[in-house]
C-alpha cells in the first residue's frame, strides 16, 4: 500500500466494514436484552475491535508477512 489514493480507500472498506460489525452487536445485544446505553458500549467495542483487527490485517499483507527480526533470521 504504497500509493496514498489506496491507504485511503482501504481505510474507508475498513471503517465501514466495522460500523457494521459495530452496529449489528449494538443491535443483537440491545434484542437480547441489553439497556441502549449497555447496546451502545458493545457496539463501539466491536466497532474499536474490528479497527484494531483489519489494521493489523492490513499491516500484515502490506509487510508481505515478514516481521522485524533483530537477530537476522
Amino acid at each position: 500500500m504504497k500509493k496514498p489514493e489506496l491507504r485511503t480507500l482501504w481505510f474507508a472498506v475498513m471503517a465501514v466494514a466495522s460500523v457494521v460489525v459495530g452496529s449489528d452487536a449494538g443491535v443483537l445485544s440491545f434484542l437480547a436484552g441489553a439497556p441502549p446505553a449497555g447496546a451502545i458500549l458493545y457496539g463501539f467495542g466491536a466497532f474499536v475491535g474490528a479497527m484494531i483487527f483489519f489494521f493489523a490485517v492490513a499491516h500484515f499483507l502490506a509487510s508481505g508477512g515478514t516481521q522485524d527480526r533483530p537477530n537476522g533470521e
